[in-house]
């Protein structure tokens, strides 16, 4: 199982520095993907593949349960950001669900992964559709408890959360791993120089930067945000290469718009202090998985006993 795991990284750090347009990259990806699907075949119980349906196409996703429980499970629905992919989510969200009883949907979502990939399909401001999609899904599932929904994005995925909570009125809890206040006052003077100027045009669906620059206004939670109802933790490095301001930005707007939100800086004497805790990700897993557990008023140790008794 740890080798499939391990597999899969290799094959990641692979494709990720191919061009979008090179035709190793597609076949290097489905490799990376097989070696996932042969890991998640060796968890008790098994993780399952998945094609979400999706305008006409399918977000590409896996599904892991909790499996500590006869009972309907709360479940998380994780996903990266401009360029991390479901595939990475063991790494820093997921894991640490799982081992609070929370089961967890890993997914590509527009602009991500297999979604992009093979479909694609680019993002959009409007991510509260393909985590509507999402949570269809997990509506459809006996063993997932429709009232404890969560959603988890990392990095600008942060944004695709917060985003999605305050559109997406089935979504108990949300958590922004990294906030993203507005990715045009984040990127305005980006130009072709950009160090991912390149990926970012393959996501945003635009053929120059100057062309990234005009959609990046459309993502925004200026007028939006007020709107979420659930619980909301913003989890940001302390010693962020991206910077803390746009976390504060987002922090402050919520707070004053009386959203039950927590701001949780990581220091750097704690480790984690970098963005979205890739220095330390344990730590990040640890932060978020608690405070879902606090939410969803789930009892640490009993759970861990019932995994221990199985």
């Amino acid at each position: 199982m740890n080798c499939w795991l391990r597999a899969a990284d290799y094959y990641r750090q692979a494709e990720f520095f191919l061009g979008a347009a090179d035709p190793r990259r597609l076949v290097t990806f489905t490799k990376m993907e097989r070696a996932s699907h042969s890991f998640l075949a060796h968890l008790s119980p098994p993780g399952e593949v998945l094609e979400i349906p999706y305008e006409g196409a399918s977000l590409y996703a896996y599904f892991v349960s909790a499996g500590t429980s006869t009972e309907r499970q709360p479940c998380l629905i994780s996903m990266g950001g401009l360029d991390s992919i479901k595939d990475e989510m063991w790494f820093m969200q997921a894991r640490g669900a799982l081992q609070r009883g929370i089961s967890v949907l890993m997914i590509d979502g527009p602009g991500q992964g297999g979604t992009l990939r093979r479909h694609g399909i680019v993002t959009r401001p409007d991510y509260e559709v393909p985590i509507g999609r999402c949570v269809d899904y997990l509506m459809s599932r006996r063993d997932v408890d429709p009232s404890r929904i969560a959603v988890c994005g990392s990095s600008l995925g942060g944004y695709y959360a917060a985003r999605a909570a305050s559109r997406e009125p089935r979504l108990a809890a949300c958590v922004s791993h990294g906030a993203i206040w507005s990715i045009h006052e984040f990127w305005k003077n980006a130009d072709e120089r950009h160090g991912l100027a390149g990926h970012i045009k393959w996501v945003f669906g635009v053929k120059t930067m100057a062309d990234a620059i005009e959609r990046f206004k459309a993502f925004t939670l200026d007028g939006v945000l007020q709107d979420m109802r659930c619980p909301y933790l913003i989890l940001h490095g302390g010693h962020d290469v991206l910077g803390m301001s746009q976390a504060t930005r987002v922090y402050e707007y919520a707070n004053a718009h009386g959203l039950d939100v927590t701001l949780r800086f990581v220091t750097p004497e704690e480790t984690g202090a970098e963005h979205c805790q890739h220095d330390n990700p344990t730590i990040g897993q640890e932060l978020i998985g608690d405070w879902l557990a606090d939410v969803f008023g789930i009892d640490q140790r009993a759970v861990l006993a019932r995994m221990q008794s199985r």
